[in-house]
């Protein structure tokens, strides 16, 4: 499955809802989630400033908790966006990634994903 996640935090959450009542069905399956959910999953995966997002991130872990669902290991660029600002404005961020449900790695423990510049 392929997302892209909205700007809007609400619409966000809803989305996040989406993916677990669809998990929750697809509990048996082995399956992906890729995509850009413009959302960090956790501090590390910012850098500069751009207000506090933890809380909203603590939601999305949950979403994820939820769904049953880990990140894929992935090599490569750390950062995927940047708002293209200069000096102490700069800020990047990851916001894409790769989901798998619990079951993916245990078929394929070692999968990773490699991220480059395009």
């Amino acid at each position: 499955m392929f997302v892209y996640g909205a700007n809007d935090v609400q619409i966000r959450r809803e989305l996040w809802e989406y993916l677990s009542n669809i998990a929750a069905s697809l509990h048996e399956e082995v399956w992906l989630i890729i995509g850009d959910f413009n959302i960090i999953f956790d501090g590390s995966e910012v850098c500069g400033s751009g207000g506090d997002v933890r809380a909203v991130a603590v939601k999305f872990n949950q979403c994820l908790n939820a769904a049953w669902v880990a990140i894929l290991p992935m090599h490569g660029l750390n950062f995927s966006w940047t708002n293209c600002s200069s000096g102490t404005r700069t800020l990047w961020k990851r916001l894409d990634r790769m989901l798998g449900i619990n079951k993916w790695f245990t078929a394929w423990p070692r999968a990773h994903y490699i991220r480059s510049t395009p």
